[in-house]
């Protein structure tokens, strides 16, 4: 048998993986790297305490981990960070630049979260008899249960999600708005804010066109998945190359993109047996043909190339492809030189108001649309999430265009300048030709029933020529990779047993229990006969046509025995031999609830043996033993009252908490001396979902018990000592259980109970997966022993060169050796050369002795030299302020000598004018 897979996303790597050790498989892609849809982006020089980080451009998370074949694929390759993604420091800050308090928006959160929860359980239950904006909403279209006049409704529409979601968020914030511990902030942004998140889920602005009515299908509880996020070391592409560890490399064409798949349909022509049964033809010219094709293209790829099969799909099959829709999710991630804001935060979120209506006016309409920013931890990048319409606006933008929007925004919110970052990465997964989108969602009209028939095989000329898997045809998982990678694991199933390479499980057990011979075992329990068990004989032929299966004949004649399941065992875990008799381990004693469903705080003493709990309907009966599921690490929808965790903190409270005293005495008791008597499980539950345990011994006088374990394993292995199997039906049996297995008439559902009962069920889960295992494990021998001669020709090179390594390691050690040599060698020649420099250095050191001398001397000289001219410095001195003494009395006789002088030449200025008169005189005289 020869198959092909279409894409090496992780539908493809779940289908290869199973089928790549039983047949010839090829897998096409057209892209020159496998993952699909999950692309990590390596960030360097980002700053952070490594050299580089990882970014995701497409699937970020892991979700849940029970029952996730990814997460245990993870775990074994040891990429897992931590099983419950811690919830991020967020920043809220309205369009005006005012910040909104976590509190505020957290108790939102609570609300939104109490609509979802709703709408899933009314999902589920088909039961919409309550009142939107004073309108009455009845399943579907039927009127018939409701009592108010109802409008009519065309049978062709169905309710929209954002719309519902918007009404019944209103009406529980107004009954919270007296409460004063309720919400005190305005509504619009933040319903705003959460519709927008809630869009991110869907693909979709706002999750406008997603079904209401099909909003329950989507079911991570499905398997015992809790809702939360896993974070991946490495990142995304880490879980990809485990994945794919154990598929040969040589099973992969990459940049193989898929022009054509012509099939051959069912036809009465002659020539179709000539024909091979699918030829799938590549754009580079390649042509691959096959007896089976799993097409994994994403559903936008199914929806956008109608040209993709020759001849096309039947009409049943196309018309259920155009029915559902696929959402487009973009990533920019932008870096900065700095936090865009001081205090610590993971994320910002944007709360945006229709009162600044002038300010959003410079704002972009594709800005709009989100509703946080993510910081990549230990940097300065910070991611943007786009979906919907806005997405497909983004992947036209160019890097300026983008850039100038989301400084805009920023600076809109922060209410300053904001600096023009770096685009290191963005996504454009609504334009890249290989997947057109992102994730499936239910648009209106659409249900998981549309799933399950886009995930029906097409048969042609053979059976199952087209097979399909991917996210799209999960009816629960979708948008999930676990859900991917389960749908190729479910394809690669449908072959090798429908397609004649293997026999049901369910078939071989069944073989196993019948075939049973009338002997007794040893410890002289009776056989179990097939006439006492029921429904043997209406399985017998069954049983005989699934024996002409087997190609090996020897196991029809294989004798099994089965010892009675009931036998009192030698250990007595639980029950005593001697009757009235207290077992001394197992035995429930006590429980507390704390904020658990409708209790605020209650405590039950139980009794030793049978105790009967009673009160009204309502009053929390059903709690306790949920309580007990619940802390005993059962699942949330073991209970049947919950799909999550979160669903039984009491409303209004942070957290609950589950303890749980069980009794651990006598020689069958576990790890008496670390426990003691008695055994508390205490399990710590948020209201986000996530939660601890805690195992610690029982208290004593003045010691209230320590802490001896807080890891699920230890709980299991006490449950495994005890004999407590909280899953079990016969151990727990709920309402729910009770009355199905009482009043249904189905044959078939008192057989399942009994599988569980009895273990069956499990056991026939332990076979499979160790089956799988033992399937894995061979294609393993297989790989190395098709690697094993290339192996052992690589060990003879190496250990020649393992042998030229250790002669070299000797040469080695010899020319250490003669370093040494040399260098001590050099020493003795330095050595020789300096003895005769000794005799020079004798003589210049009494040259040194005699000089000192000299220098005492002068020393002495000018000691007496610097007493002889500080003595004259003293009489200069003295002679100094003699000159200054004279030289003041000069100054005043130089003064008192040009005074007079001064006096004489005015004297002599008055005489003047006197001579000249007298001259005149004199000469007038002689005239006369």
């Amino acid at each position: 048998m020869s198959v092909i897979i279409i894409g090496a996303g992780f539908a493809g790597l779940g289908a290869a993986s199973l089928l790549s050790s039983k047949c010839h498989v090829t897998i096409l892609e057209g892209n020159d790297y496998i993952g699909g849809r999950a692309k990590t982006a390596i960030l360097s020089d980002v700053g952070g305490k490594s050299n580089h980080k990882t970014l995701e451009l497409g699937c970020t998370f892991l979700h849940g981990s029970e029952g996730n074949a990814l997460y245990s694929i993870a775990t074994l390759h040891h990429v897992i960070e931590e099983q419950h993604h811690h919830l991020p420091k967020t920043v809220n800050i309205l369009s005006n630049g005012e910040k909104l308090s976590e509190e505020a928006v957290d108790r939102y959160r609570e609300l939104f979260y109490e609509v979802q929860t709703e709408t899933v359980r009314r999902s589920r239950a088909n039961d919409w008899t309550l009142t939107v904006n004073g309108h009455p909403r009845v399943a579907k279209e039927d009127t018939s249960t409701s009592l108010l006049p109802v409008p009519p409704t065309p049978p062709s529409s169905r309710a929209d999600l954002s719309n519902y979601f918007a009404g019944r968020f209103r009406e529980l914030s107004v009954s919270h708005a007296d409460d004063h511990s309720g919400p005190g902030v305005n509504t619009r942004p933040v319903l705003d804010n959460l519709l927008r998140e809630e869009g991110l889920d869907n693909g979709t602005k706002l999750s406008e066109g997603v079904d209401l009515l099909s909003y329950g299908d989507f079911d991570l509880s499905e398997d015992g998945l809790e809702d939360c996020a896993i974070a991946v070391v490495g990142g995304y592409s880490t879980i990809v190359g485990a994945a794919a560890a154990g598929i040969p490399s040589g099973s992969f064409r990459m940049k193989s993109e898929v022009e054509r798949i012509r099939w051959s349909p069912q036809t009465t022509s002659p020539d179709a047996a000539a024909l091979p049964p699918v030829q799938v033809v590549c754009s580079n010219g390649d042509v691959y043909e096959a007896d089976h094709v799993i097409v994994t293209v994403s559903l936008g790829v199914l929806q956008g190339r109608k040209d993709l099969f020759e001849p096309p799909l039947p009409s049943w099959k196309q018309a259920t492809i155009d029915k559902l829709a696929i959402g487009v999710v973009n990533k920019v991630a932008l870096q900065f030189t700095g936090p865009l804001i001081e205090e610590e935060h993971d994320a910002i979120a944007f709360f945006w108001m229709e009162s600044d209506g002038d300010d959003l006016s410079g704002i972009p309409p594709w800005a709009k649309c989100q509703s946080k920013i993510d910081r990549l931890a230990d940097t300065n990048v910070y991611t943007a999430w786009f979906c919907g319409e806005d997405a497909h606006a983004v992947e036209l933008l160019s890097d300026e265009e983008l850039v100038s929007g989301m400084v805009s925004t920023l600076e809109l919110f922060l209410k300053r300048a904001a600096e023009r970052p770096a685009i290191v990465g963005r996504s454009s997964w609504g334009r890249d030709r290989l997947f057109l989108g992102s994730y499936s969602y239910n648009p209106h009209g659409a249900s998981k029933e549309d799933r399950l028939i886009l995930s029906k095989h097409v048969d042609g000329t053979t059976p199952m020529q087209l097979l399909f898997a991917g996210e799209a045809t999960h009816p629960s998982l979708f948008s999930t990779t676990h859900g991917a990678f389960e749908s190729g694991q479910r394809e690669a199933r449908r072959l090798h047993v429908e397609g004649g390479r293997g026999v049901p499980l369910w078939r071989e057990l069944q073989r196993g229990i019948f075939r049973m011979s009338s002997r007794k075992r040893s410890r002289g329990a009776d056989a179990v006969h097939e006439e006492d068990i029921p429904g043997a004989k209406r399985n017998k032929d069954a049983v005989s046509d699934d024996a002409e299966m087997e190609d090996d004949g020897d196991d029809e004649e294989e004798d099994l025995e089965m010892s009675q399941l009931l036998t009192q065992d030698e250990r007595g875990t639980t029950i005593d031999a001697e009757m009235g008799r207290e077992a001394d381990v197992g035995i429930l004693e006590k429980i507390t609830l704390v904020n658990f469903m409708c209790h605020k705080r209650f405590d039950v003493q139980f009794g030793p043996n049978v105790n009967f709990v009673l009160g009204r309907n309502g009053s929390g009966k059903s709690a306790i033993m949920n309580a007990v599921v619940v802390a005993l690490g059962g699942k949330a929808t073991a209970t049947q009252r919950g799909t999550s965790l979160k669903q039984f903190v009491r409303s209004g409270a942070s957290h609950s908490e589950v303890i749980v005293h069980l009794r651990n005495r006598g020689h069958d008791a576990y790890r008496h001396d670390v426990y003691g008597d008695t055994i508390v499980v205490e399990r710590h539950i948020r209201s986000d979902g996530t939660g601890t345990y805690k195992l610690k011994s029982g208290s004593t006088s003045g010691n209230r018990g320590t802490i001896v374990s807080t890891k699920k394993e230890e709980l299991q292995h006490i449950l495994d000592h005890l004999n407590i199997q909280i899953d079990n039906p016969v151990s727990l049996l709920s309402q729910e259980t009770s009355r199905n297995f009482l009043h249904s008439s189905d044959p078939k559902n008192k057989y399942k109970l009994f599988m569980k009962a009895t273990q069956l069920e499990k056991i026939c889960q332990d076979y499979e997966a160790t089956r799988d295992n033992l399937d894995e494990m061979k294609r393993g021998i297989e790989r190395k022993k098709q690697f094993l001669p290339e192996v052992q020709q690589e060990a003879k090179r190496l250990e020649e060169k393992l042998q030229e390594f250790q002669a070299l390691e000797s040469l080695e050690m010899k020319l250490l050796d003669l370093k040494k040599e040399l260098q001590w060698s050099m020493v003795t020649q330095l050595e020789q050369s300096v003895e005769p420099y000794k005799a020079d250095i004798e003589k210049e050191r009494l040259r040194l002795t005699r000089n000192q001398a000299k220098i005492d001397q002068a020393k002495t000289f000018c000691t007496t030299f610097d007493a002889e001219c500080q003595e004259l410095n003293q009489k200069m001195e003295g002679a100094c302020q003699k000159a200054a003494a004279v030289n003041e009395r000069k100054e005043s006789l130089s003064s008192e000598l040009r005074g007079k002088q001064k006096k004489f030449r005015d004297a002599e200025a008055i005489a003047t004018p006197r001579d000249d008169f007298g001259t005149t005189i004199e000469c007038l005289r002689v005239k006369l």
